[in-house]
């Protein structure tokens, strides 16, 4: 299901207050979207960066985890659970992230 007006709009707007470095208003965007879009992977991977932002580590380590379950072959997603990891949890605890991740993605 993509996102439709105007829900693309938050998004984008989401985007540019990420750019600008105002996470807070960037995550009011995302709460504007229809609580049935939230899940989608271009939403949840903003709000992956939104969390970074914030130094919000354990929820990024929650969302990056949900997009590695809905898309494993994006190996980008394993650098953004691990990168949350890392601080949540330990370096140990990334690495073998990082290490499953290499397992699926020899590339």
């Amino acid at each position: 299901m993509p996102l439709e007006q105007p829900d693309q709009q938050h998004l984008r707007s989401a985007h540019g207050y990420i750019e600008l470095g105002m996470f807070e208003e960037a995550n009011a965007e995302l709460e504007e979207i229809d609580p049935f879009c939230r899940a989608l992977p271009e939403v949840l991977s903003t709000r992956v960066g939104i969390y970074q932002g914030l130094k919000k580590w354990d929820l990024m380590a929650v969302v990056a985890k949900k997009l590695v379950e809905g898309n494993p072959g994006e190996p980008g997603h394993f650098i953004d659970i691990a990168y949350a990891t890392s601080r949540a949890e330990s370096i140990d605890a990334a690495h073998a992230l990082l290490n499953l991740a290499a397992g699926l993605h020899p590339d």
